[in-house]
Formats: structure tokens, sequence, C-alpha cells
């Protein structure tokens, strides 16, 4: 099965992004032909860069991966909000605040895959996983909603958000993840998204 993953770069000053550094070290996975890419911290050009890769490469599953500073565990995101608020900037230095997304579009849009499923099958693992029903109103939320309401049947979207690592400045102050554990929880997230999508398919036919 053909998998892309995303991941962000860093943003907000800080050298380096737990997204990236998961992404760079997934390496090959049986049974699944994997493409990477990194996305920038800008709403509007992380959609297109990740589309151009969706329309290159063809995949069935898009796993996403982000940075969220205050999580202890890895979130398994469940939907996206058609609404942008961050004072923050991004890498662009756009702040957006009380925006739509996508004009006309659902309030909010949930991922196809089944995530409870996946949670329990990941916790059965001994992954540190939790479900999680917000990914935020920054650039993480604003890449999901564009990518779900773009996907269609073949193409099935998850966000993933990752804690920070111990080796980043603010790591101090928060909980955070070594980098090999956090690898392995995404390599078993994506193995267990094509088991779960394949046994939904011959199921379908």
């Amino acid at each position: 099965m053909r998998v892309l993953v995303t991941s962000f770069e860093p943003f907000d000053g800080h050298e380096l992004n737990s997204s990236l550094e998961v992404g760079r070290a997934l390496g090959p996975l049986p049974g699944v032909e994997l493409s990477w890419t990194t996305l920038p911290v800008v709403a509007g050009l992380c959609v297109e860069r990740a589309w151009e890769q969706v329309q290159r490469k063809q995949p069935e599953v898009l796993v996403a991966l982000g940075q969220a500073g205050s999580s202890p565990l890895v979130r398994l995101e469940d939907r996206a909000v058609n609404f942008d608020h961050f004072a923050l900037p991004d890498n662009s230095n756009q702040v957006r605040t009380h925006s739509i997304i996508v004009p006309g579009a659902p309030a909010l849009l949930r991922t196809p895959i089944p995530l409870s499923q996946l949670h329990q099958r990941l916790q059965a693992l001994g992954q540190p996983v939790q479900l999680s029903f917000s990914a935020g109103s920054f650039v993480c939320n604003h890449l999901y909603f564009h990518l779900l309401h773009r996907a269609s049947a073949r193409l099935k979207v998850l966000f993933v958000h990752l804690p920070l690592l111990p080796t980043q400045p603010a790591a101090a102050h928060v909980h955070t993840m070594p980098l090999e554990r956090q690898v392995e929880c995404v390599r078993q997230t994506i193995l267990a998204c094509v088991e779960l999508l394949s046994g939904m398919e011959q199921e379908a036919r």
C-alpha cells in the first residue's frame, strides 16, 4: 500500500520540530511503499505542497505529522475544524483570527480511518497513544481540514500530533518523549492503518 507521510519544518524560532525528526528517521516499512516530504509552516502553502505530493505519488494513505508541545503522548486526531485562529505568526508572518478555512464547507471533518480500532491496536502493542478531538486552530488543523476536504474516497487521511523531544529547548518545562519511542509509535501507527484499511477493503468486496 502506498503511504505518504508529511512533516513540518521548525517554527517559532526553534531549530527542531519533532515531526521533522521523526519523519526523517522512519525508514522502510514491510508491505508499504513509503514516501515522505517536509512542509512549510505556512497556511495555504503547506496545503499546496502536500497536494503536489499526493498528485505525484498517488498514495492510498496520508499520515500528516505535527508537533504539539503540550502533549505527553502521541495524539491520533479524530477531526479538523473549519476555523483558523492563531495569533502566533506562521513562518510567513501570517496571523489569522476567526477565519473560515474553506467557505461553504462543513464546520468539521473527521478522518475515515477507524480511530477506536486503531487506538486499541496500538495500546495493545504498548504504544503511547491517545485519541484527540481537537487538532487546534494553527497550521496543523489548517492542513488537516484542507486534506480531508480534498481527499477522495480512495485517500485516507490521518493527522498525528507528536510530543516535544528531550533535545528541544522548551522541553525543560514540558513533557517529552525520546525520538526512538516516537519513531516506533509512528511506524506502528502506519502499519496498523494499512492492516485495518486492507481488512476493510476485503470485507467490502
